[in-house]
């Protein structure tokens, strides 16, 4: 036994001293790697920034900084309707369980649904075609939709197809997503299994797409789903449809805002159908089981003190006829003429919805097109359309609702027997999580889920004649627009007395609908509607107001106090009111949504940019929205980041010309710009920055966005990948326009952007000498900096101009930014000098990988 044990022990020592000489080999080759980085570092830093001999002149050495790259962005010049982009496409595929085609996560599962995606093989030597013969995707190659290789009958892996035995899965019919053989139900639509065999009647323009042939269909980019060719928008998800060109791989086209309209209800009314029947074969009328009738659905965490009145969940027909419900003899509907006057609010703070939906309401069109389901059924299904998040989104909801002990609806409430109100209201509840995720909130977001149209936001913060002149003139200019529009009372920077509202009329922080705008021999009047139709303005031009004439009484008609409708001045509405936020809502416009996320670095390899392509001058309005800004989501995506949109327009050289537009850098749910463009090609930088401390974010979890396009005349828009150092040169474009200068005698000049954060830009015009610089943020409060501390030092070569920092709230409001920067001239090899550590040009360092295409000097052409 003690030989044993003593060979054991030799043995244990032996493997030991092995192990111990490899972690030996192994740390002298790690401290190899290291040397070698550390050299390559130096060298490239050296070659940015060349040592000179200090007995030189300064001026004999300026001319010997680097030249850096200029960005090209890789499109070919614009010649009438025939533009051709060029652009690098995602490498992605197609997940065999759910067909969601994306970039697999590290781990090779789909991002979707984390289902383990096979590795695909391909035949290198040709390009692969389909069974008809026609290439699909860039280059000719196969498809990857599994879908479509259906349609075709061919799922020949070595052509580049997802491999998927037809003994294993079949593809739904209505959905196409991959079933297990086993299964005779669809596990997402439920669908039957033999409805995928068999070839779809005369149902509809979308259900023949399922049995046409690869040239009478398209694949949609984003879900995989098969669209007729003569739709330019997919039916499932709103995506555009692609196009290829020569030289290029995708594009998107502007469609007309009602053709899209069209193709969403086709889809969603022929699933609705099939919920009805089969709530009619079953008996019982329609539980949307994704949104319960719980608490859950009331609020999500805290319960708030007024949600406990909610008592039950109540059907039309068990609800009390009364008061504004209309007689009891009355029949319920879904709409008698949609009217604002209609509007009740209940126990929920979201007068700011209900305001915008009173607006919508003065078009009754409007409405009809946010209610699909526009008539009453015992089923209770109905199919509301809303724009979410910057996308259109059919929601199902049922009818059942939240009500008191006394039986009457809790929330919002139509008057004679009308259901339009709480359907809208559940609606959005259901799209944010829960009703109490939809409190507070501003009447241009209303409009936006209501009608998907560009706002913008009239400021009243007119103090002189010129600004009250230049108020005046928009909302002027807007009304007879027929554009749509809300006005907010009460002065939240301000200590205005809420009591003096009150005693005048108006609700503090309340929302109120812009009826009318009138200028009658200089004096300035608007009409104005309380959504909860309860008081009026008290002040001039009131109902009972001794400044009216006959004339203009019969003119402008003044009774209306009880429904809530009142005349103000414009002196008083700049006295009393905030905002006014208008909808620029057109029906004939095109529109084109695509989807795109936010990179938490520089790394331009991260990033990719929007190519606008124009064949004639035209008005443009870009919105840019985050998704996951209401409620309470668990969504990685669920982050307030802070939104921007710049328009650059590119010259003949492929490089960029002049800054043409930018958006206002805000955190809220969208953002935006509208500008006039003339023939050409444009460059959109889609920009958020404050999530980049967040290192840990996977490519596929980071903050998803999305672009809308709205134009007079037709557009075209491609995604390309970003140049090195453009984001670098689009950031110092939009501070030095919008930026407040401050420069002095030695050539240096700093641009600092204070709104939505604070982005300083510095400016070395000196030919001969360099500038050290210190920036110290250190007094702000809740914000964060991209490169990761509030105290920098850094050095700007001559001729030179460089982002030194970049500011962010941290969470979306109530911040604070207070910044001071010292500096002085030096020679061009003196580095940061004894404001830094040695032999360092950047304090914390920006030439790495994640910070170099930002913050690297630029220099001045």
């Amino acid at each position: 036994m003690s030989n044993a044990n003593s060979k054991k022990s030799s043995s244990s020592t032996s493997g030991l001293k092995s192990s111990l000489q490899n972690l030996k080999h192994l740390a002298a080759d790690k401290v190899s790697a290291a040397r070698a980085a550390i050299e390559k570092t130096v060298d490239a830093a050296a070659a940015m920034f060349p040592i000179i001999d200090l007995t030189e002149d300064p001026a004999s050495v300026a001319t010997s900084w680097p030249a850096p790259p200029v960005p090209v962005y890789e499109i070919r010049d614009c010649n009438g309707d025939d533009v051709q982009i060029i652009s690098s496409d995602f490498t992605s595929q197609v997940c065999p369980s759910c067909t969601y085609k994306g970039i697999p996560t590290p781990s090779g599962t789909c991002a979707m649904c984390h289902a383990k995606i096979p590795k695909q093989t391909t035949t290198p030597s040709a390009p692969a075609m389909n069974t008809n013969g026609h290439g699909h995707g860039r280059n000719g190659s196969a498809s990857l939709y599994p879908s479509l290789a259906a349609v075709n009958g061919s799922s020949d892996s070595a052509q580049g197809k997802v491999s998927t035995p037809e003994s294993l899965t079949w593809s739904c019919s209505k959905c196409t997503l991959q079933n297990n053989n086993s299964e005779m139900n669809c596990a997402a639509c439920g669908g039957k299994k033999e409805e995928g065999l068999k070839t779809p009647s005369k149902a509809s323009r979308a259900s023949l797409s399922r049995s046409m042939s690869a040239e009478q269909c398209w694949p949609c980019p984003s879900c995989t789903f098969l669209n007729p060719q003569s739709g330019n928008v997919c039916l499932m998800c709103s995506t555009p449809k692609k196009t290829t060109g020569k030289g290029s791989s995708e594009k998107f086209e502007a469609n007309d805002v009602a053709e899209l309209r069209k193709f969403h209800e086709e889809e969603a009314i022929q699933q609705w159908e099939g919920i009805v029947d089969f709530c009619r074969r079953d008996r019982n009328p329609f539980v949307d089981d994704r949104f319960p009738p719980t608490m859950a659905s009331i609020a999500i965490g805290k319960i708030p003190p007024e949600a406990r009145k909610v008592q039950a969940w109540l059907r039309p027909s068990q609800l009390r006829g009364s008061g504004g419900f209309g007689g009891p003899s009355q029949q319920w509907t879904v709409s008698r003429t949609p009217m604002a006057s209609d509007i009740r609010q209940g126990l929920l703070g979201d007068c700011w919805f209900l305001c915008s939906l009173s607006v919508v309401a003065e078009r009754p069109a409007l409405i009809n097109n946010v209610i699909m389901t526009r008539n009453y059924n015992r089923e209770g299904a109905y199919l509301i359309r809303l724009c979410i998040d910057g996308l259109w989104k059919v929601i199902l909801v049922d009818d059942l609702f939240p009500a008191d002990a006394h039986g009457n609806l809790a929330f919002s409430q139509a008057a004679r027997r009308q259901l339009w109100v709480p359907l809208i209201e559940k609606a959005l509840a259901k799209a944010h999580g829960s009703y109490y995720a939809i409190e507070g909130g501003f009447v241009n977001e209303g409009m936006m889920f209501l009608t998907g149209a560009p706002c913008q936001r009239i400021k009243f913060k007119a103090a002189t004649d010129e600004e009250i002149d230049s108020v005046w003139a928009e909302l002027i200019s807007c009304h007879s627009a027929g554009f749509l529009m809300g006005a907010s009372c009460g002065k939240p920077n301000e200590s205005m007395n809420e009591e003096e509202c009150k005693n005048m009329g108006l609700r503090p922080r309340h929302s109120y609908s812009v009826l009318d705008v009138v200028d009658i021999d200089g004096l300035r009047l608007v009409r104005l509607r309380d959504p909860w139709g309860r008081q009026a303005w008290k002040g001039d031009w009131s109902d009972r107001s001794r400044l009216w004439t006959a004339a203009l009484a019969a003119r402008l008609t003044p009774q209306g106090g009880s429904e809530g409708l009142f005349w103000i001045s414009l002196p008083d509405l700049l006295k009393y009111f905030d905002t006014v936020d208008v909808s620029k809502y057109r029906e004939h416009w095109k529109e084109l949504r695509v989807q795109g996320s936010f990179p938490n670095n520089a790394n331009h390899r991260n990033w990719k940019v929007w190519n606008l392509s124009l064949g004639e001058t035209t008005e443009v309005d870009l919105t840019l929205y985050q998704q996951g800004y209401r409620g309470a989501s668990t969504d990685a995506n669920a982050h307030h980041v802070d939104l921007l949109v710049v328009v650059l327009s590119v010259g003949r050289d492929r490089q960029i010309d002049k800054l043409v537009s930018v958006s206002k850098r805000s955190t809220f749910s969208f953002t935006g710009t509208s500008c006039l463009l003339d023939k050409g090609n444009y460059i959109i930088w889609t920009i958020a920055m404050n999530h980049w401390n967040d290192l840990a974010i996977p490519e596929e979890a980071f903050p998803k966005y999305v672009i809308a396009v709205h134009s007079a005349k037709p557009v075209v828009v491609e995604r390309i990948s970003a140049p090195p150092f453009g984001l670098a040169d689009a950031v110092i474009l939009w501070a030095r326009k919008k930026g407040t200068v401050s420069r002095d005698q030695d050539g240096v000049a700093s641009y600092a952007v204070m709104s939505g954060g604070l982005v300083l830009v510095m400016e070395n015009l000196h030919p001969s000498y360099g500038l050290q610089l210190v920036c110290d943020c250190t007094k702000s409060n809740d914000v964060v900096s991209v490169r990761g501390t509030l105290y920098t030092v850094d050095f700007v070569p001559p001729l030179h101009r460089m982002v030194v920092t970049v500011l962010s709230p941290s969470r979306g409001s109530g911040f604070y930014i207070h910044y001071s920067t010292r500096y002085r001239l030096a020679h061009p090899t003196s580095g940061l000098g004894d404001w830094g550590p040695p032999n360092t040009l950047n304090f914390p360092a920006v030439d790495t990988e994640l910070l170099r295409d930002l913050h690297s000097p630029r220099r001045i052409l």
